[in-house]
């Protein structure tokens, strides 16, 4: 499903000024690069599921790690392809992560804002997992239960009824699933939701 059918149409401009630097760093960014500092070093690589137009990487590139971006919203992505052009430290890849995994392993897996958009906890999760040479980093909403929510969003020109997901996912249950791909998890209160 494209992730612009069901968002505001200002939603690409403010992905491509999240890019470009004309809006500044996002508090979850900056959480996870204080996180992740102490294990980055160059040639590491980080994979990004739900990649956007790659503007994570401008975050990390300091560190001189590879950055695979994975998103299925391809206009997204020749976005990245365009602003990054040859960069040798940069690929992006479109795929759909609910349909298996991507086939690209990075030593650290990072994902914000995207496992809620999924139709279901899997088979995303663990295809994402499938990805992580190492450990993973993971931004979604989680409560006591699990509650799968979809709508039809309000957008114009959405009248082929494209469904959006925001969904909220059973802490026990994701950190259980982690656990069965071979992760310790732990939760951490976001900075930006206080969460």
């Amino acid at each position: 499903m494209s992730f612009l059918a069901v968002t505001v149409p200002e939603y690409a401009d403010i992905a491509r000024k999240r890019l470009t630097g004309e809006i500044g760093e996002l508090t979850w960014l900056q959480q996870f690069a204080d996180l992740l500092t102490p294990y980055l070093r160059p040639g590491r690589s980080i994979v990004d599921f739900g990649c956007c137009t790659g503007y994570a990487y401008r975050s990390f590139a300091a560190h001189r790690v590879n950055y695979i971006g994975v998103d299925f919203e391809a206009a997204f992505l020749d976005v990245a392809r365009a602003y990054y052009g040859d960069d040798p430290a940069t690929r992006f890849l479109r795929h759909d992560i609910t349909s298996g995994p991507a086939g690209v392993v990075g030593d650290i897996v990072i994902s914000s804002a995207m496992l809620e958009h999924c139709p279901a906890l899997s088979p995303a999760l663990e295809n994402m997992a499938a990805a992580a040479g190492e450990f993973m980093v993971l931004r979604t909403f989680l409560g006591p239960d699990e509650i799968i929510e979809k709508y039809l969003p309000p957008v114009a020109g959405n009248d082929g009824g494209v469904e959006k997901y925001s969904n909220v996912y059973a802490g026990n249950e994701v950190i259980a699933r982690l656990d069965a791909c071979g992760f310790a998890a732990r939760v951490i209160e976001d900075r930006y939701t206080s969460s």
